[in-house]
């Protein structure tokens, strides 16, 4: 993949995400009530989904990008009470299924450069 693919994947995806980001703090903040930890994932995931751009992985990207939005909306559905009086479980969902979809896209991007050489 060239330099400017890389470069538009790169930013692409980084400007996802920080939509996503602001889709989830503000108008979707009543049903999760996190203020910090939203940020927290997405400056991790700023830095996965800008990394994989960088290195041309895209299926790295999308799991990024997926995998924050999925992880938010599971971690709103599976928002149990912790065992800790007055905690909440959703934002370990919401983090285990953000590192998931991660994992899934860099696992995607791996196994679809080795089919692309294997044919090439």
């Amino acid at each position: 993949m060239e330099a400017k693919k890389r470069l538009t994947l790169a930013l692409g995806g980084a400007a996802v995400l920080a939509a996503e980001w602001a889709l989830v703090r503000f108008p979707l903040f009543g049903l999760h009530g996190m203020k910090e930890w939203p940020t927290d994932l997405l400056l991790f995931g700023l830095i996965a989904a800008v990394a994989a751009g960088a290195l041309g992985a895209k299926w790295a990207v999308f799991g990024t990008l997926a995998g924050y939005l999925a992880g938010f909306f599971c971690g709103v559905m599976f928002n149990y009470p912790g065992k800790t009086p007055g905690t909440r479980m959703g934002w370990w969902v919401w983090t285990c299924v953000f590192l998931a979809g991660i994992a899934l896209g860099i696992a995607a991007s791996i196994i679809f450069a080795i089919r692309k050489k294997k044919t090439a």
